[in-house]
């Protein structure tokens, strides 16, 4: 799994312990459905503006995602951060 995969996949399993669809958590990142989509299915890799977007409505740092999806890529699984 490459990094951008494992990165769509952090943020997928992060909104869904939030309950958070994607479509709902474009609307509240301000970026485009479509384009989180592409993101998330790792087709283009996330914009830095973008992540932290995402991040901001997850209540996660961005570097905590990137890391979660280092760990991911090498192997390792994550585990969503409970929702604050």
């Amino acid at each position: 799994m490459t990094l951008t995969e494992a990165l769509g996949a952090e943020i997928r399993a992060e909104a869904a312990a939030q309950r958070i669809t994607i479509a709902e958590l474009a609307k509240r990142a301000d970026v485009n459905r479509s384009s989180l989509y592409t993101w998330i299915d790792a087709k283009t890799a996330f914009p830095v503006q973008g992540l932290e977007a995402v991040a901001n409505v997850l209540r996660v740092r961005a570097s905590e995602l990137v890391a979660r999806a280092e760990q991911r890529s090498r192997g390792r699984g994550s585990v969503p951060t409970p929702p604050q």
